[in-house]
């Protein structure tokens, strides 16, 4: 999942896109450079602890993460009726370090994005899994309420690296209507204040049925919430790649 990317033009109020190279270091946030107006940097901040393996590889099963028992806390209306940031500095926060979550240093972040919940072909999402396990953790809640202190939003990532899936979720209306019921239902038990769309497919095959789906999604969640961040991550090579998977232009 580790990201490094920067953001195609100005970012956007509705639907930001992020350019995602792949990086399998954890990377800790010490000081992150400033980028150019309208730029966004994403980084992996998990921080590797002394006696972990050097890639901190993801884990498929159950994590030892304690269920929440207090909610985190929500972010404070000036921070999410706010334009975005001109100069946005934004985490991922995988479900494999949320055990380290105290060590992340959110003060420079202006977005952190909890990876994540799998999407699924109907719509629904994945309730089984590390994933889940992480999204229903107390760890979240923390990380949530620290970053929300510091003046740091705090979105959910939603995951699908399947053809099939991102296929038939194009294909129709009705799943995708329940997908953005679904994502906006868990944004908002958690008091999270977006969603960043990990959807990584190969080929042009329903490359304009894709376009027109993140689209759709896009409108149902701000129609839930104008204020909600949504991010969708695309591929490094995309802005440049009239024939592949990311109609960018769209």
């Amino acid at each position: 999942m580790g990201r490094l990317g920067l953001l195609v033009g100005a970012l956007s109020a509705r639907l930001a896109l992020l350019l995602a190279a792949t990086c399998v270091c954890l990377l800790p946030i010490a000081g992150p450079s400033q980028l150019p107006l309208g730029s966004l940097r994403a980084l992996n901040i998990g921080q590797r602890s002394p006696g972990r393996d050097p890639g901190h590889t993801p884990v498929s099963g159950p994590i030892a993460l304690p269920p929440a028992t207090t909610p985190g806390l929500p972010a404070p209306s000036t921070l999410t009726a706010g334009p975005l940031s001109s100069r946005e500095t934004f985490g991922f926060a995988p479900y494999w370090t949320l055990d380290d979550e105290t060590s992340f240093d959110v003060s420079e972040l202006t977005t952190i994005a909890y990876f994540g919940l799998n999407a699924l072909p109907d719509g629904s999402l994945d309730k089984s899994g590390a994933g889940w396990d992480g999204y229903e953790s107390q760890d979240l809640a923390d990380l949530t309420t620290r970053a929300h202190a510091a003046g740091t939003r705090v979105v959910l990532t939603i995951v699908c690296f399947d053809d099939a899936t991102l296929e038939a979720l194009s294909d129709s209306t009705a799943a995708q209507q329940r997908l953005a019921a679904n994502i906006a239902t868990a944004v908002q038990a958690k008091n999270l204040d977006g969603v960043n769309l990990d959807f990584e497919g190969s080929g042009d095959g329903f490359r304009e049925p894709f376009a027109s789906f993140v689209d759709n999604l896009s409108d149902d969640l701000h129609a839930d919430d104008p204020d909600w961040q949504v991010t969708l991550d695309t591929y490094s090579s995309a802005a440049a790649d009239d024939g592949g998977f990311y109609d960018i232009a769209a």
